[in-house]
């Protein structure tokens, strides 16, 4: 009882954006989430994050939610390698009481656009691909494993290319999509057909796709 007087104080004398309540888990579904935090000074909005992983055609998904700031709210993030899948975000928000109770759809559109990129079969970059919807970014990254390192590359939307504060976000997940988070983390774009060359990769691309299909959370 002391406990609740306290919080009811904290928010009588602070902003009422810094006690918004909200849903906060890592789950695979929108029953499994109970758990509920009070946000912090700037993080005005509840989210419900759901990435989505493609590898030869099956999808895995998680789902995220928890309290954000505004600046990452209603984004859709596709980063595409071609024929071996790849990582989707798509980030919803609200701002009233314990709001994020829906887990966020992802958007996807197979629309071909324009633009060409190189992407990486096995050990070859010298692929080119097709990009899909809004992906008018081509990108790199290299993920290093022990000793090896792994070219990716394919398309991206915009976003993941320049905003920071969403690159943020996603690398602050505690979800363990094996190497997506370092494939975020140390993406470059590029806008321009064949713009990310076409040098080749250090280890096989299916290998790595191969391990983003698990999922599993850390304890």
């Amino acid at each position: 009882m002391k406990l609740l007087e306290t919080v009811t104080l904290v928010c009588a004398v602070l902003s009422s954006a810094a006690c918004l309540q909200c849903f906060q888990c890592e789950a695979t579904s929108a029953a499994s989430c109970t758990q509920t935090t009070n946000c912090t000074a700037g993080k005005t909005n509840c989210s419900a994050t759901t990435t989505s992983v493609t590898h030869l055609g099956k999808t895995t998904e998680m789902t995220m939610k928890s309290c954000v700031k505004p600046n990452v709210c209603g984004e859709d993030v596709s980063i595409n390698f071609g024929v071996h899948g790849g990582i989707k975000f798509s980030i919803k928000c609200c701002g009233t009481e314990k709001c994020n109770t829906e887990n966020a759809p992802v958007h996807t559109d197979n629309t071909t656009n324009s633009l060409q990129c190189h992407t990486c079969d096995k050990e070859n970059c010298t692929k080119t691909m097709n990009c899909l919807g809004a992906e008018d970014h081509c990108f790199k990254s290299s993920v290093a494993d022990g000793n090896q390192t792994t070219v990716v590359k394919g398309c991206a939307t915009s976003n993941i290319c320049s905003d920071l504060p969403l690159k943020e976000f996603l690398n602050s997940f505690r979800v363990d999509f094996r190497h997506s988070e370092n494939i975020v983390k140390g993406i470059s774009c590029c806008k321009g057909k064949l713009c990310n060359n076409a040098k080749r990769a250090g280890q096989s691309l299916f290998l790595l796709l191969a391990s983003l299909a698990p999922i599993a959370l850390f304890v």
